[in-house]
């Protein structure tokens, strides 16, 4: 059963229909420009965030999109070269096989 803390319910406010993401990266903007005048938890809440993860995120933590990357075979440069590839071999006729 997860921990009590983790079940709470975030409020809704005006920044709920932004992307968590977004709403994680302006509620850190807003926490560094504030120099110590606004607590995490004020901020976290302005925005519809769980404390602990502006905390995370304020002591050095990855997004999920950098932790992802950082685990995947190829990487976003080798993706983009292996599609182009591909798309030159279907222009040219081949066909796609995989043996």
């Amino acid at each position: 059963m997860p921990a009590l803390s983790t079940l709470r319910n975030i409020p809704p406010n005006e920044n709920s229909d932004l992307p968590v993401s977004t709403r994680i990266e302006l509620a850190l903007n807003e926490w560094k420009a504030a120099k110590g005048t606004l607590s995490v938890n004020k901020a976290a809440h302005r925005y519809g965030l769980y404390i602990s993860t502006l905390r995370k995120r304020i002591l050095g933590g990855r997004s999920r999109k950098e932790y992802d990357e950082a685990r995947q075979k190829l990487t976003v440069q080798e993706e983009l070269s292996l599609k182009g590839w591909i798309l030159y071999l279907i222009e040219g006729g081949f066909p796609l096989l995989v043996n």
